[in-house]
């Protein structure tokens, strides 16, 4: 059964009510080659993910790139583990969209690069805090015991990408059995195991979620000139409209600061 990931947001919506990703599911007939019957029609799997509105503003303190730096008192105001797992579905899904045959060689390299690393934090960041906490609770679960052989099948991929350049014909078709692996995956943890979670570990989802924010701030630090080249090849446009307005904002505070 052919898998389609379909990424959509609701734009109207203010960030502080965007609350994770909900995923829907369900089958469409395609056609099979060559035939216009429906009766020879293929089910494909549709996976559709959106934004679902939160009424009550989530507040994210300020975090240092320290691991500790993070008051406990702050815990409280984190985002849910469960939240921050969706948005990192969502950010790997959006970069992946702009991924095309036709995009420039250096683009390619950007979306790939960006995609990599931000499994890799994501992974990391799950097995060294998400799975642990389900297995506490879970015990002897199914699709939890998968889903580490499912990350050392794309680390096996990501040390493939990294071996291999946007110049070579099996580029396209490494990203592409990446993200086919990556959907599967996301599939998995938004239908069962984010959905357990919030079940069963409804009193811990903002500690553990303060816990990953701290994690991630450190890891983020390891390699941020990386990161920002990559967030920057793939998103330009959101890059050079973020950038301008910074530029904007620095030079109002300067004339503000001169006249005073």
């Amino acid at each position: 059964m052919p898998v389609v990931a379909d990424f959509c947001s609701d734009a109207a919506l203010p960030l502080w009510q965007r609350r994770g990703c909900v995923v829907a599911f369900h089958t469409e007939a395609t056609p099979v080659l060559g035939t216009r019957d429906a009766r020879h029609r293929e089910p494909t799997l549709v996976i559709r993910l959106g934004l679902t509105p939160e009424v009550t503003p989530v507040v994210t303190p300020h975090v240092s790139l320290q691991e500790n730096a993070m008051p406990e008192k702050a815990s409280s105001l984190s985002p849910s583990i469960t939240a921050m797992i969706r948005l990192d579905h969502m950010h790997v899904l959006a970069a992946s969209h702009r991924y095309h045959a036709s995009t420039p060689w250096w683009r390619k390299r950007a979306i790939v690069n960006g995609v990599c690393a931000a499994l890799e934090i994501h992974a990391q960041l799950e097995e060294e805090i998400f799975y642990p906490a389900m297995d506490r609770v879970l015990g002897q679960d199914e699709t939890l015991a998968k889903s580490r052989p499912e990350h050392d099948e794309m680390r096996t991929t990501i040390t493939k990408l990294r071996s291999t350049g946007p110049e070579n014909a099996a580029y396209d078709g490494l990203f592409h059995e990446l993200m086919r692996t990556v959907v599967h995956h996301i599939a998995d943890e938004e239908t069962v195991l984010l959905p357990e979670a919030e079940r069963a570990l409804k009193s811990e989802l903002q500690s553990l979620g303060a816990e990953m924010t701290r994690r991630r701030m450190v890891l983020l630090g390891e390699r941020p000139m990386e990161i920002a080249v990559n967030t920057a090849g793939t998103f330009p446009f959101a890059t050079l409209l973020i950038g301008s307005t910074l530029l904007f904002a620095l030079g109002r505070c300067l004339s503000w600061s001169r006249r005073a």
